[in-house]
């Protein structure tokens, strides 16, 4: 199987980077190297982000359609409400982020890493996610209909109400999450690794009924 683990941003840690003014975030700006702790406008086109540090609630309900992020660390954030249509994001790091509601629906996203992050009800339909990895993530009701995922990782996950009808997945590592009410086509499952403890609620999702052999029917 390939390797699942996403790169790691080019940013080094703990790297000195300059104060970014809030007035600096508009249509088509193109920042770089600078720490973004401010709240960004609620509307802004093409905005990209290259080696950036962003902190406190600089994301929370803002609308930045074509948002492009490379290198960049997303540290305890709140990105709550946002909608990032048509976002790239690469070899990105979100730790401890309030993400929900996030929407990034016919985004693209490769080599990122989601740590300890609040990501339910996200709406990621329609999206490219590669070598992107959730860990000790909520992720209940996120919805990725449509998606096509490729060495995806849900590692310590709470993914009850996972939705994933229509994507097209290659590979897909849920082992040491919760999976609870799962949504998922049958022509999918072959390429979904879960452990022992999950194959209940994997059976269930697709129908079966799982009961104890001594159990009347």
């Amino acid at each position: 199987m390939p390797a699942l683990e996403p790169e790691q941003p080019d940013l080094e840690p703990g790297a000195t980077l300059d104060h970014a003014p809030s007035d600096s975030f508009i249509d088509r700006a193109q920042l770089e190297r600078v720490e973004i702790i401010e709240p960004l406008r609620a509307f802004a086109r093409d905005l990209s982000l290259s080696m950036c540090r962003v902190r406190a609630g600089a994301f929370a309900a803002t609308t930045l359609p074509g948002l492009r992020m490379v290198d960049c660390e997303i540290g305890r954030a709140d990105c709550s409400g946002a909608t990032w249509i048509d976002t790239r994001i690469v070899r990105t790091r979100f730790e401890s982020c309030k993400c929900t509601g996030l929407d990034t629906r016919g985004g693209t996203l490769r080599d990122v890493r989601f740590h300890e992050c609040k990501m339910p009800d996200a709406f990621m339909q329609e999206c490219t996610l590669d070598r992107v990895w959730f860990e000790t993530c909520d992720l209940q009701n996120i919805d990725l209909s449509g998606s096509t995922l490729d060495r995806i990782t849900l590692r310590d996950c709470d993914a009850r109400g996972l939705y994933l009808l229509g994507a097209r997945i290659t590979a897909l590592d849920l082992r040491g999450s919760r999976i609870d009410h799962l949504a998922i086509d049958t022509r999918s499952v072959s390429n979904i690794i879960i452990d022992p403890l999950q194959a209940p609620a994997l059976a269930e999702s697709l129908g079966a009924r799982v009961i104890d052999r001594n159990e009347e029917i």
